[in-house]
């Protein structure tokens, strides 16, 4: 309770008898005038915590210093700060600080799903007040009167003594902070610190959670609530930088196109968030020293980072334990469908030094596993691939160029054996969308190779004769023309 109190001097009748106005007005919210008059050492010990928590690099490094020093304050055996999920019915421990003598074990072995339901029945055992100070077995009996099993869980876990403040922020419950077995002569001090310590904390925890909301957001899947392509970024970025050895795994779903054509979109995202499921499990389940970082990139693109694994077999049998999870059956709309995924990787800094070269050499590999439809779905990224990758534009950039009629040509001389113009020779030629020249040595082979010259030779053939035929008319020229691969026209 806050008690904002004012005295007036009225009148003195005789001896010390004297008599004054008093006003009282008592209220439940902190009043910031009233607040600032504190003592300089209080107002010291507020400031030193708004200094460590201002911006700090690591907030819950922050937040475990100022809650040592809250111990230490209290001369307490144990302080801790929980954090309530009132949506969730969770809770959860932020940070914690020991005596070196005490025998109190972590919260961690307390904090469970039932715990929620102990920890949220304060607010009625404070009774609406700002804080609780229990200082001697007088004030214990009260509590077990008001909270029995609340007085049950301090007792055996060998509490005596707390103080504890619920940190609220815009009226919401956001956790709590407490001191067990603290030093009674100091309650007053403790008091007046912890009031003004609670304010400051309650405030920045809503900013943290409300930062880490946003943050959530931003880097999960809506659909499957897995990291997204944004999180799978920075997750490479750190480990980029901080130069550990990883592996970015492509994974494609094999003919997912068809399950969305036969049976419709709703039923093609149940079938991905049972995968990022069992995905998932797989991720939290690791029990060896890697660690595996699932997301998802788009539709049904995922990509896997693995690091902190010793040898190329520890590796496989991680990318093993992804492909096995899809071995059973998805049941969607009464249908039992089977799924399969390709999946290629590569190395940092084997294979490549930046992410970005990363993931396109683990999607040159992904795109060749599953264009090869062999049974082994795992392929490791070669630089022999790249030259397939090479010859896979140079096809496009043929294919586009005749669908576009872009393809040109040059006239050859040819000479006979006394060095007399007898002809010309039409050969094609070609320039990539950015203009840049595609010699005839790279794309003359790949148009060969995936039966596209007879187009090419085609078209040269029909631009080189008009032009030709124009030129005899005004030159009145008898010599011949050959094209690329064609007797004399």
């Amino acid at each position: 309770m806050w008690f904002n109190m004012s005295f007036i001097p009225l009148s003195h009748e005789k001896d010390n008898l004297c008599y004054c106005l008093y006003i009282v007005e008592v209220t439940l919210k902190a009043d910031a005038k009233r607040l600032s008059t504190v003592s300089a050492d209080i107002a010291s010990y507020v400031l030193e915590t708004c200094i460590k928590l201002q911006n700090p690099d690591d907030f819950k490094e922050a937040m475990k210093e100022v809650c040592a020093d809250v111990r230490d304050l209290c001369d307490s055996e144990h302080c801790c700060i929980l954090l309530m999920d009132t949506e969730k019915r969770k809770c959860s421990v932020l940070c914690e600080a020991f005596s070196k003598d005490t025998k109190l074990l972590p919260m961690d072995k307390y904090v469970d799903d039932a715990f929620y339901d102990i920890a949220y029945s304060w607010l009625d055992t404070i009774g609406g007040s700002n804080c609780l100070i229990v200082k001697n077995e007088q004030d214990m009996e009260l509590i077990k009167e008001r909270n029995p099993i609340w007085h049950d869980s301090i007792t055996s876990a060998g509490g005596k003594t707390i103080v504890l403040f619920p940190l609220e922020f815009k009226d919401e419950l956001l956790g709590f902070m407490w001191a067990i077995n603290f030093s009674d002569d100091k309650a007053l001090t403790i008091k007046e610190t912890l009031e003004l310590t609670s304010f400051i904390l309650a405030s920045e925890l809503y900013s943290y959670k409300m930062i880490e909301h946003l943050r959530y957001m931003s880097y999960t899947d809506a659909l499957t609530k897995l990291p997204n392509r944004f999180a799978s970024s920075d997750y490479l970025a750190d480990l980029i930088k901080r130069n550990e050895k990883f592996t970015a795994v492509s994974i494609d779903l094999n003919n997912f196109k068809s399950v969305n054509d036969a049976l419709g979109f709703k039923a093609g995202n149940q079938v991905l968030i049972e995968i990022a499921r069992r995905w998932r499990a797989v991720s939290d389940g690791q029990c060896s020293g890697s660690k595996a970082y699932i997301t998802r990139i788009n539709g049904d693109e995922f990509l896997l980072i693995i690091y902190g694994y010793e040898t190329d077999e520890e590796f496989r049998s991680i990318i093993a334990s992804y492909v096995d999870v899809l071995a059973d059956s998805l049941t969607v709309d009464g249908c039992d469908l089977y799924i399969t995924a390709s999946f290629g990787y590569a190395e940092f800094p084997a294979d490549a030094a930046t992410g970005d070269s990363l993931i396109s050499y683990a999607n040159l590999a992904m795109n060749e596993i599953k264009k090869a439809r062999s049974s082994d779905h795992i392929l490791k990224f070669t630089p022999n691939l790249l030259k397939n990758e090479h010859k896979l534009e140079i096809e496009n950039i043929v294919r586009k160029a005749l669908k576009k009629d872009t393809i040109y040509f040059n006239l050859q001389p040819q000479y006979d054996m006394e060095h007399k113009l007898r002809g010309f020779e039409a050969l094609a030629r070609m320039k990539d969308p950015e203009g840049n020249f595609v010699s005839p040595a790279d794309f003359i082979p790949i148009a060969e190779k995936v039966g596209l010259i007879d187009k090419v030779d085609s078209t040269v053939f029909k631009k080189a004769t008009a032009f030709f035929s124009r030129l005899i008319k005004k030159q009145g020229l008898t010599l011949p023309l050959a094209s690329m691969f064609r007797q004399d026209i």
